[in-house]
């Protein structure tokens, strides 16, 4: 019972560090998307770097397959990207304007660059639809 007793207070201790350690990774991956942004507005303008006042629609399509569910993206864009479960993402492929800089981001911190984020112009058709010439 004692041998029992140290292996489950050792597995518990291991699980609260690796815990305490993807959350670190986590913040430090934030902490280093927001500085990499930070740059880019301040070399390009802001509304260059994150394309506010273009009239532009936002578009997300996340490759799945290619996805590993580490979730640094997560907290990045909380209200575009959710995980269900441990490992399934569920995102909504068209967020708000006022999401934009925080899609980017999360796209940037994707490891696997599974995260592929389209803009174009508001009403302008999507081929196939509208009428035909």
């Amino acid at each position: 019972m004692e041998t029992t007793g140290r292996m489950k207070d050792s597995y518990l201790t291991t699980m609260k560090g690796a815990q305490e350690y993807n959350d670190w990774m986590i913040e430090f991956a934030r902490i280093n998307v927001n500085a990499a942004f930070d740059s880019a507005q301040e070399l390009c303008g802001s509304e260059i770097a994150i394309g506010k006042g273009r009239g532009l629609n936002m578009r997300i399509v996340v490759d799945l397959n290619r996805c590993q569910g580490y979730a640094q993206c997560v907290p990045l864009a909380p209200d575009v990207l959710k995980l269900h479960g441990e490992e399934a993402l569920m995102y909504d492929p068209n967020p708000d304007d006022s999401q934009r800089q925080r899609v980017l981001r999360a796209a940037a911190s994707c490891p696997v660059q599974a995260i592929m984020v389209d803009m174009h112009d508001k009403g302008v058709h999507d081929k196939g639809k509208g009428t035909a010439s």
